[in-house]
């Protein structure tokens, strides 16, 4: 069958030019939306041959991770291109940049010109299907067939989405099983230095997982810990914050290195012995791959632009782990504001899940606690939503009594001293098993540290007579 093309009359019909400017101003004048909308809009969303230039050099700007706007797309135009032709598009991009008139909300227009796209590419298959009715020398079946691929690829807004089969699967679990006999080449995740994670293989790749805590609990310091050991084994992390500077969460990283007083070591002159534990820790960092360390300079607290930063150092950096502390301090985009907070931080977690596994990289979430919970908390207690957790592949819960000015423990803790301890809860794994354990905790340092058994000695852990609890007495 002959593949028909769409009669310009019909195409001139099925296009928006003024929608297709508002979109485009909308890109430039960086609204909210900015990350959904780029996944959504093509180059045949824009039927203007001056539009889909201006598109190009936009996606430009956005693959460079750089701030939308007049100036820095007109800059990209200049860029391969003749004299006179930049001169024409600058003045599209001015005109564009600056029109003031909307008719409705910036992402419903992408939306409808998403829908105007779709229906354009409709047409041709609309042509072929009347060809295939008159034409005898086609197979019927093998022609239907070919349409309702079309037409599935242009409703679901994907280009050839790829599907496997389980004997092509099956093929990948004979290998891992293969690689799994040699401990070179077995299939880990992020190896913590902790015993109860590592035996199972450390935290899962591809995966969302959550750090719940009481404010002052430790949850921050925990996931330090975990993004410097996989700094240190040669991964790449990108690390965000909506309550902390880059000098404050350096700071902090610097005084668990170290072993000084991070407030000391912020605000204080530093004793000689302190000062050159303070350098050989900055030198040791930087030689432990401190490069592949990155915070977002642009101060990213919305959903969209974190999600957009995140693509983008995939790509630029090959990041593997991304921290974000914490969810609750999220802005999510406006088009949602109709919903209430439950399902806005329902649908960020969601959206980290998916980037995850869309991404293959780790994505460690902090979440605070309900503010009216007393004692230890649970999975359950975690603010806002319930969905923070069901979307998790491994959830920890941390607890601190000596932060709550509680004196013990509960069973089977009750024999080990509150201070300096932390118990930490990973009751939801789906890639290991359920455990809880006792670590260590050095507040003046924010540092979680496993208790061995020289530690357990030398800290006189155990407050009552009796045996050691015995994944303390294992490590």
């Amino acid at each position: 069958m002959n593949k028909i093309q769409i009669p310009q009359f019909a195409r001139q019909m099925l296009s928006n030019k003024e929608m297709e400017a508002a979109v485009l101003n909308g890109l430039m004048n960086e609204r909210e939306g900015i990350d959904q909308a780029m996944q959504r809009l093509s180059d045949y969303c824009f039927y203007e041959p001056m539009h889909q230039v201006i598109y190009h050099a936009i996606c430009n700007v956005y693959g460079a991770n750089t701030p939308i706007s007049m100036i820095s797309v007109t800059n990209e135009l200049m860029h391969g291109m003749d004299y006179e032709r930049a001169k024409d598009c600058m003045l599209q991009v001015a005109q564009i940049a600056t029109q003031v008139e909307e008719k409705m909300d910036f992402y419903q227009m992408v939306l409808v010109l998403e829908n105007i796209a779709q229906r354009r590419a409709l047409a041709p298959v609309g042509y072929q299907l009347l060809e295939l009715s008159y034409s005898l020398s086609t197979d019927l079946n093998a022609g239907v067939n070919a349409i309702q691929q079309a037409i599935d690829q242009i409703l679901s807004g994907t280009k050839g989405k790829d599907f496997t089969s389980l004997s092509e699967q099956l093929e990948i679990a004979r290998q891992h099983i293969i690689d799994n006999r040699n401990p070179d080449t077995r299939h880990v995740g992020l190896m913590t230095g902790i015993p109860q994670f590592d035996r199972e293989g450390g935290l899962p790749d591809k995966a969302f997982i959550v750090i719940g805590a009481k404010s002052s609990h430790g949850k921050t310091s925990f996931a330090n810990y975990l993004a410097l050991q996989a700094m240190k084994q040669g991964k790449r992390v990108a690390y965000y914050s909506m309550e902390m500077t880059n000098l404050e969460l350096t700071q902090r990283l610097l005084s668990m290195e170290c072993r000084v007083n991070v407030n000391t070591l912020a605000r204080k002159p530093l004793l000689p012995e302190q000062e050159e534990k303070a350098f050989h820790a900055i030198e040791s960092l930087i030689q432990n791959n401190a490069e592949s360390f990155c915070f977002d300079e642009r101060g990213v607290n919305k959903l969209d632009r974190m999600l957009q930063s995140i693509r983008v150092l995939k790509r630029t950096r090959g990041i593997d782990l991304v921290v974000v502390d914490y969810i609750q301090l999220l802005g999510i985009d406006p088009i949602y504001r109709d919903e209430n907070t439950t399902k806005l931080i329902g649908r960020a977690s969601h959206a980290f899940k998916d980037i995850s596994r869309d991404l293959g990289l780790t994505i460690l979430c902090l979440s605070q606690i309900n503010r009216n919970v007393t004692g230890r908390p649970t999975r359950a207690n975690l603010r806002d939503s319930g969905e923070i957790d069901e979307a998790s592949d491994l959830t920890i819960i941390l607890y601190r009594p000596e932060a709550d000015k509680t004196e013990a423990y509960s069973d089977p803790y009750q024999h080990v001293t509150v201070k300096n301890t932390m118990l930490v809860d990973a009751g939801k794994y789906r890639s290991g098993a359920q455990t809880e354990f006792i670590m260590g905790y050095q507040p003046e340092y924010t540092l979680p540290f496993v208790l061995t058994k020289e530690k357990q000695e030398e800290m006189e852990i155990f407050n009552q007579e009796g045996d050691p609890y015995d994944e303390l007495a294992d490590v």
